[in-house]
């Protein structure tokens, strides 16, 4: 362990001491910067309280009896370390044999992958990806993209088969990418000053996307098939708005919007040639994350933790409910199976809320004030955090902080993968059990990628077990139990 000498910083490549130079500023990717030198104390920090409780839970393990059947199965129960249902060996039989491969064959791809979606039933890949613009040196367009299945056609046949339980060939499975960019289809064009902030599958063959200006000006929501239908491309333009995030309801019938002026629905999105008018629902405010509750409740989660309900049946301003106060900023949300709990993704933390049992948020006590100064403050209600079911352990190397990172779960499994960055070099993904709230073990979690992950989704795509799919630094990458290993992992024969 190399001496903490004042003033100097130790490299540990290379094997020396550097001088911190007074209102020196750092060059950008080095060792010695002052986010750098805490980001590398954190991951220690995280490393040593790992190994201790390791150690700890070691020394303290009661062995099994062999005299009696189960003669500490309370005392088990009472550690946490009994499984309750099979469900809990599944989720820990996937999370520790998946591996990681490349999804695209990205010889043949020109530009970057930041967003994406599964089409349902068929498994297309429906994209955005920015590409060079050659006319204009150093611009950039976005190309609203679909890429079929290896082996499969790019439209399904609804009526011919359950899109929930397709049948998959033995052959798409044995060698190659999931997706080949030489059957890349093109869709829509997007300005070159237009960033595309959220993308959904719709449908099989359609695809709606939310587009902004960088100063947030004027924002799309755009929409596309690749069937022979003509959809007009830009559905509807908002000036001084920016949409954030996008969702569609179980039914496929509405759209949520989350804006930075409130939720927006638009109620009859399955034909597009009409031109209905989107309704603004009563939740107001920036928010962040959107997400239907069920067909007709939209739950939307803000910065400063507020998670809002909304019934879009009713104009009135009453159905909107200040529901649940996060301990973070929210940038994730997902209704659990029961239809009851809710699964609430932090800046900071990941925990699951029981709306049944969860009382209305209230608001934390301050010290007395006088007229005069209660007239001055403008400061916000703070309120209470709400009291969760469930709290995932996370440790301080796994926070996100940042939005715009990778966040999936699956209700078959049971599992949350989630992204994680220090702004630096400590780029991963974690896979979490929704049962017990703890870091499944799996190679995922030791993976660091070269940049930090922007997408992330869980989809059933080959005959077997579900995959991860993964964007980061404008790749796609799929983690599976089938993967087939990234190229530097994979043994050589003699």
């Amino acid at each position: 362990m190399p001496v903490e000498l004042p003033g100097y910083y130790y490299d540990a490549s290379a094997n020396r001491y550097f001088k911190i130079q007074p209102n020196h500023i750092a060059p950008s990717g080095a060792n010695y910067s002052r986010q750098a030198v805490n980001a590398q104390k954190v991951i220690q920090k995280s490393q040593l309280h790992e190994e201790e409780s390791r150690l700890s839970k070691q020394a303290a393990t009661v062995s099994r009896s062999t005299v009696l059947q189960n003669p500490l199965l309370n005392f088990e129960r009472r550690l946490g370390n009994l499984r309750f249902n099979a469900g809990t060996t599944v989720a820990e039989f996937y999370a520790a044999g998946i591996k990681g491969a490349d999804a695209i064959d990205d010889e043949t791809l020109r530009g970057a992958i930041d967003n994406f979606a599964i089409a349902p039933g068929s498994g297309a890949l429906l994209a955005a990806q920015t590409v060079p613009h050659p006319p204009v040196p150093g611009s950039i367009l976005s190309v609203i993209f679909a890429v079929p299945r290896r082996g499969r056609p790019l439209l399904v046949d609804d009526t011919s088969r359950d899109v929930q339980d397709w049948p998959v060939g033995v052959n798409e499975d044995l060698d190659g990418c999931l997706y080949d960019a030489r059957e890349i289809y093109p869709m829509h064009w997007v300005h070159e000053s237009k960033r595309i902030s959220s993308i959904v599958a719709r449908s099989p063959n359609l695809v709606a996307w939310a587009s902004c200006d960088p100063g947030g000006d004027r924002s799309e929501l755009g929409g596309a098939c690749y069937d022979e239908r003509q959809i007009p491309s830009v559905l509807n333009a908002f000036q001084g708005k920016q949409l954030l995030d996008l969702a569609v309801s179980p039914s496929s019938r509405s759209i949520a919007m989350a804006t930075s002026d409130g939720i927006l629905i638009h109620s009859n999105f399955n034909n597009l040639f009409t031109s209905d008018i989107i309704r603004q629902t009563p939740v107001r405010g920036e928010q962040m994350v959107v997400e239907f509750k069920d067909e007709w409740v939209v739950m939307s989660g803000a910065r400063n933790g507020r998670l809002m309900l909304c019934d879009v049946r009713s104009p009135d301003n009453m159905s909107a409910v200040f529901r649940i106060q996060h301990s973070s900023a929210i940038n994730g949300l997902v209704a659990m199976p029961d239809g009851h709990q809710v699964l609430v993704s932090g800046l900071q933390d990941m925990k699951i809320y029981d709306l049944r049992y969860a009382s209305a948020p209230t608001r934390t006590h301050s010290s007395p004030q006088t007229s005069k100064s209660r007239s001055r403050s403008k400061r916000p209600a703070q309120y209470s955090p709400t009291t969760p079911v469930l709290t995932f352990n996370i440790a301080n190397d796994r926070h996100q902080n940042q939005y715009g990172l990778g966040f999936a779960y699956d209700p078959e499994l049971n599992v949350v993968v989630r992204a994680s960055t220090d702004h630096v070099h400590n780029h991963r993904m974690g896979i979490w059990s929704a049962s017990s709230g703890h870091l499944l073990k799996s190679p995922l979690n030791e993976h660091v990628f070269n940049a930090p992950v922007t997408c992330a989704q869980i989809a059933r795509l080959r005959d077997g077990p579900k995959s991860v799919l993964l964007a980061s630094q404008g790749k796609l990458f799929e983690w599976s139990i089938q993967g087939r290993g990234f190229e530097k992992e994979q043994e050589t024969g003699p």
